[in-house]
């Protein structure tokens, strides 16, 4: 407090110093931290969830491919204006399991309620087959290959458990067009109901869907594919079409060749024309008409959804925007929801999977179609920015590690010249900046999701400038206020910012991670909720640092148990962001969070790590996993998140494809240059600034009063190897692999380099080093 300051103010000021040193009330602020990272989440509106009771109306599901939103107008789509006016609308994320989904993986979705690609030619889709036989004996040309893929892909789909429900539960169904014949196949590949080829103009579907629907209950429609220049697709070859089957095991090599494509209105008016057809053959029955774009079929975007008539499975008109419980977000569903919404359409338990419902919205619909476009646009943005802003940041993540090398090697020389004087007094501030602003970035990356940027007429530029603004404005702060006297005041503010920012965001449901350049892409549909593999190595790196610099101010002033219950704190607070359902719903970031906040609050305890310990913590993170994980799957199947889910998939016997599959992806990111490659620098100039070459005998730097910075700061090589230990096993136990370890040091690494820059800036020439208000104690007391 300025000494200008009233008395009653620096009395109060005192009191409260004191106050925060006792073990009490860094326990009850630890407290009110995890309350305050809970309620927000408890107290925020939750999505509409399907009840039990189920009331059955007539179904018609219309499928299309590579249909948006941005295509829909009064006079070029006449019905979906229509529709976008009376209905509840969407969008969906189509993601497969390739890149880009063709039509035919959309139309396995609804088959089976899982991800899975069927053959694709060199990027280039496959035609979706037509099946044979009669109307009441069709069967799915090559659906053989199809089991094969699926069994070969891992991802537990099993294709044709809509038509053994539909057969089950002796639903009359009908099938109109190819990729409908697809979706109501059985396990045997026969199309349970009726087939009918589509008919060559749109208004011959108008009687047949009346026709099917004053029979049955269910209607499927393959209202066609919309396909873009370059996306062509593949023909079957004609011979292999007329088999009815392909055994499994067998394979088939399909000719390239290429589908005539009008262009893009054409199609559009086209799917139009018949979507229109089918409304007009659902008009005054009571059914629920669902039209969904189930796939690209060109680029990657979020894809047009729409309901009419009641919301399946209630009396509910269809208004507002549709939600699903696997995304959380108002506004987006999955291809994957439509099974589980069907099933519960036509009266059957759709089991675990999630069902499709609205929320209000917008009161206007040109409001509800502009969030939507909105929505797409931001998915698509970040799409073409994220890859570029990554490499930007891991390529000055290695150019900071070089250049560290070379300015703190002359300046923690002893010897007194013209280049070592000119380092220390220019190029070691200089370089201090330069790493709080490198560290400031990543968090920046997050806020930009704050500013609607993608709305601007240049959003990569409007990106880039709101970005950097916010990484400038932290360093700003980091450097502005009295902290920036203390050689870890900048560090403690990016740091604390970071821990900061992302746990309110956990706490808030999320909406900084979503569509940021190191969180997740609705588009990609890894994700759509809670804290992303890069955002859990962030934090974790950011609350480790954070919790050591209070420790150390703590320990400086002989509180040793309120040093080490703060570290325990901040470590409860994050972990329960990180690892809670519907907080950070993350399943491999605790069994990381843990150990490592053990290490660090062991060693300000003044205690050695020990096995006992080793077998506490591992016991406290099995706890703590399957608590999290067990807690959510105690709650309704709807309602759960991919912790529950995991728990369901494990006590169906399912869990070795998924830990298979996730150490696959784990194995293969470490073939990408982009995050292995920086991933080597940081860690070597870790090591080296560490002073670790010195003591196991490699070649070491010249020693100056560099090493000495670890007698006066004793918990920097204990952060250290809590960090290490974090990055260690979040690399071992998530199927990011390498991506966890580059994204932490791109804030670890220059945080360090700020911290030992600042260190040499303050050597006063005799090798010694002089914090102004440190005195020994700070070193007695913490070492």
């Amino acid at each position: 407090v300025p000494a200008a300051a009233p008395q009653r103010v620096r009395v109060l000021a005192a009191r409260a110093g004191r106050a925060v040193q006792r073990p009490a009330v860094v326990v009850g602020l630890g407290v009110v931290g995890l309350v305050a990272v809970i309620a927000p989440s408890q107290l925020a509106p939750r999505t509409v969830t399907v009840t039990s009771e189920q009331t059955t109306h007539p179904l018609v599901l219309v499928g299309v491919a590579g249909l948006r939103w941005e295509d829909v107008g009064a006079l070029a789509t006449p019905a979906l204006w229509e529709l976008s006016r009376d209905a509840a609308v969407g969008q969906v994320a189509v993601r497969s399991v390739e890149s880009r989904a063709c039509p035919v993986d959309g139309w396995l979705a609804v088959s089976s309620g899982a991800r899975m690609a069927w053959t694709q030619v060199k990027g280039r889709c496959l035609t979706v087959p037509e099946p044979v036989g009669g109307p009441t004996s069709a069967t799915v040309a090559l659906w053989g290959e199809v089991q094969r893929v699926a069994t070969d892909q891992g991802f537990a789909a099993t294709p044709g458990v809509l038509g053994d429900e539909v057969r089950d539960q002796h639903v009359t169904a009908t099938a109109v067009g190819p990729g409908a014949a697809l979706a109501l196949a059985d396990a045997d590949g026969a199309v349970a109901g009726t087939y009918h080829p589509r008919p060559q103009a749109a208004a011959g579907l108008t009687p047949l869907v009346a026709g099917a629907l004053e029979s049955g209950s269910l209607v499927v429609v393959d209202a066609g594919v919309i396909r873009e220049t370059g996306h062509e697709t593949t023909d079957l070859v004609p011979e292999l079409v007329g088999q009815a089957v392909v055994a499994r095991g067998e394979r088939f090599e399909p000719q390239r060749a290429n589908v005539p494509r009008p262009d893009r209105a054409a199609q559009v008016q086209a799917v139009d024309e018949r979507i229109g057809a089918v409304v007009a053959a659902a008009k005054g029955t009571g059914a629920t008409v669902m039209v969904v774009s189930l796939a690209d079929s060109g680029g990657f975007s979020l894809r047009l959804a729409a309901v009419a008539g009641p919301m399946p499975g209630t009396d509910e008109p269809a208004r507002g925007l549709l939600v699903s419980p696997s995304t959380r977000q108002v506004g987006v569903v999955q291809a994957t929801d439509l099974l589980p919404t069907v099933l519960w359409a036509l009266g059957v338990d759709g089991g675990s999977g999630s069902v499709i419902t609205a929320v209000p919205g917008p009161g206007t619909a040109a409001e509800r179609v502009f969030l939507l476009q909105d929505t797409n646009r931001h998915a698509v943005q970040i799409t073409r920015v994220s890859g570029l802003a990554t490499d930007r940041l891991m390529n000055a993540l290695k150019v900071l590690a070089v250049v560290a090398v070379v300015f703190l090697t002359r300046a923690a020389h002893r010897s007194s010249g013209r280049v070592e004087d000119e380092v220390r007094r220019w190029g070691l501030p200089t370089l201090r900046v330069a790493a709080v602003f490198i560290a400031a970035v990543p968090v920046s990356a997050y806020l930009t999701s704050a500013w609607p940027w993608w709305q601007s007429a240049t959003p990569y530029g409007a990106f880039w400038t709101t970005m950097l603004g916010c990484a400038l404005a932290i360093t700003a702060v980091a450097f502005a206020g009295p902290w920036r006297r203390s050689r870890v005041g900048p560090v403690a503010v990016v740091a604390a910012v970071t821990t900061v920012v992302l746990t309110a965001d956990a706490a808030l449901g999320g909406r900084l991670v979503v569509d940021s350049p190191f969180g997740a892409h609705r588009i990609l549909a890894a994700r759509f909720y809670g804290t992303s593999n890069q955002g859990f190595a962030l934090l974790t790196v950011a609350a480790l640092i954070f919790a050591a610099v209070v420790a150390r101010s703590l320990l400086a002033r002989g509180r040793r148990t309120a040093a080490w219950l703060s570290v325990a704190m901040v470590g409860v607070v994050v972990t329960a962001a990180d690892g809670l359902p519907g907080l950070g719903s993350d399943f491999g970031g605790p069994p990381a969070m843990i150990p490592a906040f053990m290490v660090l609050a062991l060693v300000v305890a003044g205690r050695r790590v020990r096995w006992p310990w080793v077998l506490g913590g591992v016991a406290a993170v099995a706890a703590v996993v399957v608590g999290f994980a067990w807690a959510d799957y105690a709650r309704p199947p709807a309602s759960r998140t991919h912790l529950g889910r995991f728990v369901q998939t494990f006590l169906d016997g399912g869990m070795w494809p998924v830990v298979q599959r996730k150490l696959e992806a784990n194995l293969r990111m470490l073939g990408k240059a982009r995050y292995t490659v920086p991933t080597v620098f940081a860690s070597a100039m870790t090591l080296w600034l560490a002073d670790l070459p010195g003591r196991w005998r490699w070649p070491a730097r010249p020693r100056g009063t560099m090493a000495d910075l670890f007698t006066a700061e004793p918990l920097l090589r204990p952060a250290v190897a809590a960090v290490t230990v974090a990055l260690g096993l979040g690399f071992a136990l998530n199927d990011s692999g390498i991506v966890i370890p580059a994204t932490a040091l791109a804030l670890a690494a220059p945080l360090l380099v700020a911290l030992v820059a600042a260190w040499l800036a303050e050597d006063n020439g005799d090798g010694s080093c002089v914090l102004p208000g440190q005195d020994d104690a700070v070193v007695a007391a913490s070492s």
